[in-house]
């Protein structure tokens, strides 16, 4: 038998599995985290701030009714990470729980700027509903009637079906 052709194969194979088994880099993007120090009379306490868990909590707060809470957290996403992915959807459930809490006022001002900064987001057309329904409540009946105004024009313009 002739081994000259097939003496290759050994070679060939061991290439393979050493370059298999070889190092192997994996990239996994991680959301942004702070860390916060504080000293109390125990010593220092740190804290993370990690926005997913933030926002867990602030959802978790809202479903038990603990409006108080859920302001907090959304709040915290708001000042620490706006510009991550959770920004958005934080302003917005903020301004859910302030109109829940009750804080009209409040909630006003979160759906005003959440319609000032995502004016073509598929959730406009509620932020300004909303806008409408917590002016109303605080009694600003002229941004009452902008926020009404405001959720016909989204409507027709991004198609939303009510």
């Amino acid at each position: 038998m002739d081994t000259s052709r097939t003496s290759w194969i050994p070679i060939a194979l061991a290439a393979v599995v050493l370059a298999a088994c070889g190092p192997r880099i994996e990239v996994v993007r991680m959301d942004p985290m702070e860390f916060s120090a504080q000293r109390t009379a125990d010593g220092v306490r740190v804290d993370l701030l990690d926005p997913q868990v933030l926002f867990l909590e602030g959802s978790t707060a809202f479903e038990e009714r603990r409006y108080e809470d859920a302001i907090r957290k959304f709040g915290l996403i708001l000042r620490h990470f706006g510009d991550s992915r959770f920004g958005k959807a934080a302003l917005y459930n903020r301004g859910l729980a302030l109109l829940a809490a009750p804080r009209p006022a409040d909630a006003a001002a979160d759906f005003s700027t959440f319609v000032s900064r995502y004016p073509t987001d598929p959730d406009a057309a509620d932020a300004w509903q909303r806008l409408g329904q917590a002016a109303s409540e605080a009694g600003e009946w002229e941004r009452a009637r902008q926020g009404r105004e405001g959720e016909r024009r989204a409507v027709r313009v991004l198609g939303v079906t009510r």
